[in-house]
């Protein structure tokens, strides 16, 4: 195993994605910033809000895809690192603020 690419469980594990997930997180975080419960925001497609929004769903599916598949121990990982990076916390904030 190559040491400069992480152990097997970095590797293949959800801190692959903690990078993107955190970018676009932020940006996703300032665009939905002024919107509250109820009102709508609209994405344009083909900006950057669009393919940041985009990116930011589209890693949130394979994140649940990857605990769906993972065996029960590892789900128990994948829970505890997103838990411990507040993905969640800041993810379910846009939906129920």
């Amino acid at each position: 195993m190559d040491t400069h690419l992480g152990t097997e469980r970095e590797r293949y594990g959800l801190s692959v994605f903690q990078d993107n997930l955190q970018e676009t997180q932020m940006v996703v975080q300032n665009l939905l910033l002024d919107i509250s419960l109820g009102n709508s925001c609209t994405v344009c497609p083909f900006t950057d809000a669009y393919y940041y929004t985009s990116a930011y769903l589209l890693l949130w599916d394979v994140v649940f895809q990857m605990c769906g598949l993972a065996s029960s121990e590892l789900r128990s990982q994948y829970a505890t690192h997103i838990r411990y990076l507040q993905h969640c916390t800041t993810a379910f904030s846009y939906i129920c603020t």
